[in-house]
């Protein structure tokens, strides 16, 4: 059973402010931390009691060595010229300078997650422009997800903890982004190189690490497979 919408955010606000806390006293990264705890949520439900939540972090320290976000290789503060026409184009520049994103592949995620529509609810209840779950909107201190700039924020440094979880593996990164890194492990799936581990994913996600390719080579001028 789901919690409540309260009770939920207030897991998000405490957890939150736990994360930060033992960012700024352990020099551990943020973005790992919270992936983490975005994991316990996947893994449980969205059902977990706020002492869990709050425990599990505390338990997160003796796993991660911290570090910070790479830096972006080019100046992500300028808009690309392929990108100067896109939706959001300044916002995503802006957030992808901040959490050392690719403009390129933000976009692409933009684009076969919600086609640019902030309004965008889906059937399972994700909402917004990089399709939020309720529960980890909370977990990302994301008060309203219908909100572009909240929600950008918010999928964008979710991605960024999952490139980092996976050592800087896009394949895998998108991978737990669309199926949750319980879904991966779960299957066995730690190579998406290797012909098997690909097939183990769900049909939905193999079709979307496709769509994302696609919209890449298409914003990068360059032709599909």
């Amino acid at each position: 059973m789901m919690l409540a919408a309260a009770k939920l955010s207030e897991v998000g606000f405490r957890v939150n402010n736990r994360l930060h806390q033992i960012s700024s006293s352990t020099g551990l990264s943020f973005a790992s931390l919270f992936t983490s705890v975005v994991d316990t949520v996947e893994r449980s439900g969205q059902s977990a009691h706020v002492g869990d939540m709050l425990s599990s972090v505390d338990e997160m320290l003796n796993q991660y060595p911290g570090g910070e976000l790479p830096s972006a290789n080019t100046d992500s503060s300028l808009v690309p010229a392929a990108l100067r026409d896109k939706p959001y184009a300044d916002m995503v520049a802006e957030l992808c300078q901040k959490y050392g994103m690719d403009q390129i592949l933000i976009h692409a995620v933009l684009k076969c997650e919600s086609n640019y529509n902030p309004n965008l609810k889906s059937s399972a209840g994700a909402i917004g422009l990089m399709q939020l779950m309720p529960g980890t909107a909370a977990v990302l201190d994301v008060t309203d997800s219908y909100d572009p700039w909240q929600n950008l924020d918010g999928g964008i440094r979710y991605l960024a903890g999952k490139l980092q979880q996976y050592n800087g593996d896009v394949k895998m990164a998108l991978a737990a982004y669309n199926c949750g890194s319980y879904g991966l492990s779960k299957r066995g799936v730690t190579d998406l190189d290797n012909p098997e581990h690909f097939a183990a994913l769900p049909r939905e996600t193999r079709n979307y690490l496709h769509r994302i390719q696609s919209v890449m080579a298409t914003l990068m001028g360059e032709p599909s497979d």
